[in-house]
């Protein structure tokens, strides 16, 4: 199922994403044409298949790699290479040279190899939206979102998985304090028993919580359905 973690920022901030992140989307769908024409426009062929994959890669305007499943090898633009630890070059790198590992959201184990990104495009699954997380020696854990196209080659280059990648880390770290702040202060109304109310103007939705209906000798059921009205009528003619 290409939908497993996909990544609900993604989903649901899409506005927050769209000028980075489909753009990128959008040209790593185009890049195999793009490069097919460059050859014919050009009448030639690369020098190898290392010449042409690294210069494939650099045709996508985010950090992307492609990944050649038959040698377990990867190549990475200049971008890629850089949150990869590793110098950037034409030429691939071995699994067993490159020290990372990408977990899950929220999640400390290693994914196994047929859950990576790249290993499940190699094996022809469509990645939209995935995230995961990229963890590499002396660097930050960095949230990335992956996209992935397979190219099945061509009389000039051979099978390869590729796979394009935004870093949305600094997204993840806002979302993360928007939900530590809703936490801390829901904890402090628990603790305190507080009514509470909010009401979206815009909307007209009222949002009441038990202790609030109970303060006024309700239950909450007994005053469904609410709305600003509900207040409206419970509040002291003077406070109208």
């Amino acid at each position: 199922n290409g939908n497993r973690n996909r990544c609900p920022l993604a989903c649901h901030h899409g506005k927050l994403l769209e000028s980075s992140h489909d753009a990128k989307c959008r040209a790593l769908q185009s890049t195999t044409t793009r490069w097919g024409r460059f050859l014919q426009a050009n009448n030639a062929k690369p020098k190898s298949a290392d010449t042409q994959r690294s210069a494939l890669l650099e045709l996508i305007p985010s950090a992307a790699l492609a990944y050649d499943g038959e040698s377990d090898s990867f190549y990475f633009n200049r971008l890629a290479a850089a949150w990869f630890g590793v110098k950037p070059s034409a030429g691939p790198f071995k699994r067993s040279e490159l020290s990372f590992h990408v977990t899950k959201v929220d999640e400390q184990f290693p994914l196994r190899n047929d859950k990576t990104p790249w290993q499940r495009t190699w094996n022809r699954e469509p990645i939209e939206d995935i995230e995961v997380v990229l963890n590499v020696a002396d660097q930050a854990p960095r949230f990335i979102v992956c996209n992935s196209r397979w190219n099945a080659g061509s009389e000039h280059s051979a099978p390869i998985a590729i796979v394009a990648m935004v870093d949305i880390s600094h997204i993840r770290k806002e979302y993360q304090t928007l939900v530590d702040a809703h936490t801390h202060m829901h904890v402090i109304l628990e603790g305190t028993d507080a009514g509470t109310w909010k009401w979206n103007v815009q909307t007209g939705e009222a949002i009441f919580n038990e202790r609030w209906a109970q303060m006024l000798g309700y239950s909450l059921k007994e005053l469904q359905p609410t709305s600003i009205n509900t207040w409206i009528k419970l509040a002291h003619p003077d406070d109208v």
